[in-house]
């Protein structure tokens, strides 16, 4: 089905879409009754639960057969046979879900009670394939810290339309997504992108993202989640080399033209390969601030990504790095200032190192044109 809307009328005049919420698990029992009886109170009950373990040792498979039985709504409990990995288990888990809408669900947070309610309403436009939301931050022992951006206390409810934002990274948590983005995410195949990035950078390309400034979930941190989302992580996080080795994954997929064409058409395909093409290359231009050897074209390389909106936030149609990313990249990256310096080059071995290295000998990294 194309996730594109060609009709005249992009409200849904169907039935209530249902929602399915796909979870994955591994030794989770810590958490999981916790998250469990968060699902349980949903203003809008989902019209199943699907949870995919991937090998639990402890009481994971127990607590989730426990519940499946006063649950309201249906549970259907997978046991991989062989060890997937958090992102190929979530989409796992997505597979076999059988609603229009689908959750990531972790095995550790908590959902507020209007989660799906409050995200199954903006899918009454069917040009929206992806709906996230804002989260607060929970400690192992509860405590709450609020982590709300600024621009989104300003801002409030965000509509990005298809390609008007050049990098969309939203953590999986946060995501109710329609069920027929799977076709295009299997474009990536075999990869190391999460869940979440693949799902976000396709909502992107085909669709509009809807991002509500409510506070839906509790996100928990502590010392095994498996993923270390934070949106105040630090600059020693930032690694410019691993942006490059994602845009070129995305670049991949997308260069599966023949099963893309499936779900776009030929000129959007084009239009696509431009924008990735776009992304790659700033990306490319970045990296190169920090391993050129030329302090002159470090610098110009800062600004021409200034002057490529690369420092803009996603929602105004810049790369999202960010401001204080900016000023990383000028006094780490320009002046190689601090220890942050050697950090944020690239491994000898990193995937893509021929690829930076003929670009660069061909002036193609640091030096393109606007598409």
């Amino acid at each position: 089905m194309n996730p594109t809307n060609h009709g005249t009328d992009p409200r849904e005049s169907a039935a209530p879409l249902r929602i399915s919420i796909a979870m994955a698990t591994y030794n989770g029992e810590r958490f999981l009754r916790e998250q469990l009886g968060s699902l349980a109170t949903q203003t809008l009950p989902p019209c199943e639960l699907v949870a995919t373990d991937d090998g639990s040792t402890d009481g994971t498979l127990a607590i989730l057969e426990e519940f499946a039985q006063t649950a309201r709504f249906p549970v259907r409990i997978y046991r991989n046979p062989a060890r997937l990995g958090p992102a190929h288990n979530f989409l796992h888990a997505s597979s076999l879900c059988e609603g229009d809408l689908i959750a990531f669900c972790d095995q550790d947070d908590i959902w507020m009670k209007a989660k799906l309610a409050r995200c199954a309403a903006e899918f009454r436009d069917r040009e929206v394939l992806l709906c996230v939301h804002d989260f607060d931050i929970m400690s192992a022992n509860g405590r709450i810290s609020s982590r709300r951006w600024l621009l989104t206390r300003i801002a409030g409810r965000w509509v990005i339309r298809r390609r008007s934002s050049r990098h969309l990274m939203f953590p999986g948590f946060s995501m109710v997504y329609r069920r027929r983005l799977l076709e295009p995410v299997a474009l990536f195949g075999s990869t190391t992108l999460g869940h979440d990035y693949q799902v976000s950078v396709m909502a992107g390309l085909l669709g509009t993202v809807v991002y509500l400034p409510e506070l839906l979930v509790l996100y928990r941190r502590h010392d095994h989640n498996t993923s270390k989302y934070s949106p105040n992580c630090g600059l020693a996080a930032d690694r410019p080399w691993i942006d490059v080795v994602t845009s070129r994954s995305v670049e991949r997929a997308l260069s599966r033209s023949p099963k893309l064409l499936s779900v776009t058409s030929p000129l959007e395909l084009r239009e696509i390969s431009h924008h990735i093409e776009r992304i790659r290359k700033d990306f490319e231009m970045r990296l190169e601030i920090y391993i050129s050897s030329s302090p002159a074209t470090r610098m110009r390389n800062l600004i021409r990504l200034m002057a490529h909106r690369g420092y803009l936030h996603k929602f105004f149609g810049g790369l999202g790095i960010g401001v204080l990313e900016f000023f990383k990249d000028l006094i780490v990256g320009v002046l190689h200032i601090s220890y942050y310096s050697e950090m944020s080059r690239p491994p000898a071995d990193w995937p893509g190192k021929e690829n930076q290295s003929e670009a660069r000998e061909s002036g193609n990294a640091p030096q393109h044109k606007e598409l």
